[in-house]
């Protein structure tokens, strides 16, 4: 832990491992590869589901009476559409909005709904109806946006005045600029970066140029940053190299 520091995105809770996807990765296959094939996001979304969404924000609860910290949840239900839910997303979407959402306002477990918004994830249109829900139930949101493509994910994140648009590598200066009239800090988060061998580096200049708020958070994951011991090669990554790279 380093002193001072809020980490505003991390998926620290969870079940399963996905281990063989980091040979997978160093094999050469893509983040996108590795979802078709049943891992990904979709894998730990059903491992976690298997011992319960809600006992997952339940136990990040927990963790602040373990410890002198101060933690906030996030419900995350759409991470990834479930297997099962393949071919009806949109009962899959009724159920996050209609039944666990207002379960999990009503017991206070969580301080925010996240989404994330992406061509392998879900679309403005799904997003859209989760965040008016979470706005009825008096929760903030806050978004993955634009990580592998330019989806406008920041545009979304500015239309409800999002606390967070996380990655944000993609974004266009059109994004950027409405995440700055709302007041949406953009999230950069580096090891997820190097983790996944990204190239496609955060617009910095525009979000300096439209007076973009910005955090660092370290987007711990068991999936696409789980810790360089893993990636050697990554482990090799320089403080110099971060800053010239990274931005």
């Amino acid at each position: 832990m380093t002193p001072g520091l809020i980490d505003c995105h991390t998926h620290l809770v969870h079940a399963g491992n996905r281990a063989k996807e980091f040979a997978m990765r160093l094999d050469g296959a893509s983040y996108e590869e590795i979802t078709r094939a049943g891992g990904g996001i979709a894998s730990t979304v059903r491992d976690t589901r298997a011992v319960d969404e809600i006992k997952m924000l339940k136990a990040a609860r927990r963790m602040a009476d373990l410890r002198e910290l101060s933690v906030a949840t996030s419900f995350l239900g759409a991470h990834a559409v479930p297997l099962e839910c393949a071919d009806n997303r949109e009962a899959y979407l009724r159920l996050l909005i209609e039944e666990i959402l207002p379960e999990v306002a009503e017991a206070g477990l969580a301080d925010a709904v996240d989404a994330f918004f992406e061509e392998i994830a879900f679309s403005p249109d799904e997003v859209a109806p989760l965040f008016e829900a979470a706005h009825v139930l008096g929760l903030p949101v806050k978004l993955h946006a634009d990580q592998r493509t330019n989806g406008h994910g920041g545009d979304l994140a500015a239309r409800f005045k999002a606390l967070l648009a996380d990655h944000v590598e993609y974004a266009d200066e059109a994004a950027v600029r409405a995440i700055g009239k709302a007041g949406t800090v953009a999230v950069r988060l580096p090891g997820a970066f190097y983790f996944l061998r990204e190239t496609q580096k955060p617009p910095v200049d525009l979000f300096c140029k439209h007076g973009v708020a910005m955090a660092l958070a370290t987007d711990c994951n068991i999936g696409t940053n789980s810790g360089v011991a893993c990636a050697p090669e990554i482990a090799q990554v320089t403080e110099k190299k971060f800053a010239n790279s990274y931005g």
